[in-house]
């Protein structure tokens, strides 16, 4: 943009326009995104593998207490004829 006695102007504030000449490229930015990305991605996998383990443990306890005692407990399913 060109001001009238001919200089260019700049449309960014000076103490902005300082700021982003120090910090330079955009590398560290990315790298900080992609660890957020991969600590939830993480911590996602973790929460689904504890839930899955609590169902999978109670799912064999109560199998193996059905086998433990006679067929016919409460809650036992009887076996197909």
């Amino acid at each position: 943009m060109e001001l009238p006695c001919g200089r260019r102007c700049n449309l960014m504030p000076r103490p902005s326009l300082t700021l982003a000449r120090k910090r330079g490229g955009e590398e560290g930015i990315t790298a900080v995104e992609y660890a957020l990305m991969v600590a939830v991605v993480a911590l996602l996998l973790v929460v689904g593998f504890y839930f899955l383990f609590t169902n999978i443990s109670g799912k064999f306890s109560s199998t193996g207490d059905c086998i433990a005692e006679s067929p016919a407990a409460a809650g036992c399913p009887t076996p197909a004829p």
